[in-house]
């Protein structure tokens, strides 16, 4: 489930045009750039983020219900102005949200993405680095 979760969240990032493409699980060919410094921007690289088993007793024995943490790690320009960054680079982290943000995921056995917040996470002198957060809840036959 976990591979097709970040299948799903890659197809849905990659419908926000302003990223050109740059979406994945890794950034740049098949190696990542773990500075993030030298990928063209903007990009979105989909890192799974772990789960966590819900005690739900409403479900019986006959399901289990999996919380799955993804973050995507999402780098943005400054631009040439100030302006650049208010009008090109900022929407580019509230189109990523509203791309993923209360859709079904592509499996029957998931719920809806979840939007769980963003925070910055690095500043480079041409970039800023932000990682945003999403959850869905899958449910499992035991």
């Amino acid at each position: 489930m976990i591979s097709d979760l970040v299948k799903d969240l890659i197809n849905r990032i990659s419908a926000v045009t302003a990223l050109g493409g740059r979406v994945g699980a890794a950034v740049g060919g098949t190696e990542t750039d773990p500075t993030m410094s030298e990928a063209p921007v903007p990009f979105a690289w989909v890192v799974f983020g772990g789960d966590t088993p819900m005690n739900d007793e409403d479900h019986g024995t006959h399901y289990r219900r999996v919380r799955y943490n993804f973050t995507v790690v999402t780098a943005i320009s400054y631009g040439i102005a100030e302006q650049d960054m208010f009008d090109i680079s900022l929407p580019v982290l509230e189109d990523i949200q509203n791309a993923v943000s209360g859709t079904q995921g592509d499996n029957k056995y998931v719920d809806l993405w979840r939007y769980e917040g963003q925070d910055l996470q690095a500043v480079f002198p041409n970039r800023l680095v932000y990682h945003i957060n999403f959850s869905i809840i899958g449910h499992h036959k035991n």
